[in-house]
């Protein structure tokens, strides 16, 4: 993840109301947060760059790219609000666009969500808690749409999940999210 961190020339990169320079302290500390506090108060930084109610911006692409590669290695604290900052992004909450127009910082940021497609199904299937499976659900879902090369996998990947033990809970979001696909 640090590599990742390294990428970014965060000082030139723009959120909302500031540059991004806080971020990558922010990105390190939800990553290795070992209590749930220390988690949430990284995710107060975050937002202070990339308020996720708001409009998308060229720091919340490099939020989203190096968010998916915590995802391996997190604490258990931090990955629900790892996965739920990505769903709120893939979904552009605050994104002022109509149907299939995304903006090109909104699909910049679904380009860089894509890449952990794989995560998502793996962490739909054997994680436990409500709140990462139902992320994980939307981030497939937003994948597939976005990603017409994922879409019949995000459809099966769904399907299928409904079958595993514990996901009864979830099969009116994964039908809904089955009809978005098709």
């Amino acid at each position: 993840m640090k590599l990742a961190l390294g990428y970014y020339e965060w000082t030139a990169i723009r959120g909302l109301y500031v540059n991004g320079s806080a971020l990558p302290g922010a990105i390190e500390d939800l990553y290795s947060a070992t209590v749930r506090s220390d988690a949430e108060l990284a995710v107060r930084r975050i937002e202070e760059v990339c308020p996720l109610d708001s409009e998308l911006s060229e720091a919340s692409v490099a939020l989203a790219s190096c968010l998916v590669n915590a995802i391996w290695g997190r604490p258990e604290c931090s990955l629900d609000l790892i996965v739920g900052i990505l769903s709120d992004i893939a979904a552009g909450l605050g994104e002022d666009c109509d149907g299939d127009d995304l903006s090109e910082i909104h699909a910049r940021c679904l380009r860089e969500i894509c890449r952990g497609f794989p995560m998502y199904v793996e962490l739909l299937e054997s994680h436990y808690v409500p709140d990462v499976r139902t992320a994980c659900v939307d981030l497939i879902s937003a994948c597939g749409l976005f990603d017409k090369s994922l879409t019949g996998r995000a459809i099966w990947f769904l399907e299928a999940s409904k079958k595993l033990k514990g996901m009864e809970g979830f099969h009116s979001l994964i039908d809904s999210s089955i009809d978005d696909l098709r």
